[in-house]
């Protein structure tokens, strides 16, 4: 079962084509990739988890929630909070990193999503912050990055 780690910024820009994110999802389905873990963040995250629990419906696929703490969703707005809930009851399996909020729980929840994975699929625009973390640490473990 071949993996893949979603990571990608919270702010999406203008140009964001979600048409073509579904059908570069549904083509990494299509080539073997049944494994997804998400890390729920607001942003890239979120919008894949939708995506792939709309392809889920015609795919077998397997979602796998990994969250850095209990509460990352205490910021969220209204709306993205009913986002939140909905897709993590449709997931397969939902993966708490850490009990409580630390300073290291997102880092080692994006760690954890590289680990676990054969593939990081990545919207990166900039360099800095989590995603870039993200890919950073990924070629360090000589992880294939493909990007959106």
């Amino acid at each position: 079962m071949k993996a893949i780690a979603l990571t990608g910024h919270r702010i999406l820009k203008k140009n964001f084509d979600y048409f073509l994110l579904e059908e570069k999802l549904k083509n990494l389905i299509d080539i073997g990739y049944t494994k997804f873990y998400c890390g729920m963040a607001i942003g890239f995250d979120m919008t894949c988890a939708g995506l792939l629990l709309r392809l889920k419906k015609r795919n077998t696929i397997e979602l796998i929630a990994c969250i850095p703490c209990k509460k990352q969703e205490e910021k969220y707005t209204y709306y993205d909070k009913i986002l939140y809930y909905n897709y993590l009851k449709k997931f397969d399996k939902v993966i708490y990193i850490e009990e409580n909020f630390t300073k290291s729980c997102m880092f080692k929840r994006n760690r954890f999503l590289v680990d676990n994975s054969d593939l990081v699929f990545a919207y990166l625009y900039k360099e800095r912050g989590g995603t870039y973390y993200t890919v950073e640490y990924a070629k360090k473990r000589e992880k294939k990055i493909e990007y959106f």
